[in-house]
């Protein structure tokens, strides 16, 4: 599988089962933000080991959707996915296991909130 055929492939997922979120960043400087689709989904039992929490939820987005969000994305208070009106805390980024030939495809989060 090639990167776009796998842009592609998440695109129709998110397409499917994405809902709009927001990225924002608010502190330490001017406050930024980037809204696309994405899919939010809670851990199974038997993922909630180490650092995840019961009520912490995975976020799933195209790395492209962030348009010019300034990377890296950060964690503990200082970046938040806004959804439905509610504020999940970055609490933990994961650039490296959804990347194809070495290109990140998706980020997945760990959020708290």
């Amino acid at each position: 599988m090639t990167p776009e055929q796998a842009r592609a492939d998440y695109r129709g997922a998110l397409g499917r089962v994405g809902g709009l979120v927001t990225l924002k960043r608010g502190a330490g400087g001017p406050n930024l933000e980037a809204t696309f689709k994405a899919r939010v989904i809670g851990y199974a039992p038997n993922e909630q080991t180490g650092d995840v929490q019961q009520g912490d939820s995975k976020v799933i987005f195209l790395a492209e959707d962030l348009g010019s969000f300034p990377v890296p994305i950060k964690e503990q208070s200082v970046d938040a996915i806004w959804q439905d009106g509610r504020k999940l805390t970055v609490q933990a980024v994961d650039d490296q296991t959804r990347r194809i030939a070495g290109v990140l495809i998706a980020y997945e989060l760990r959020v708290r909130g």
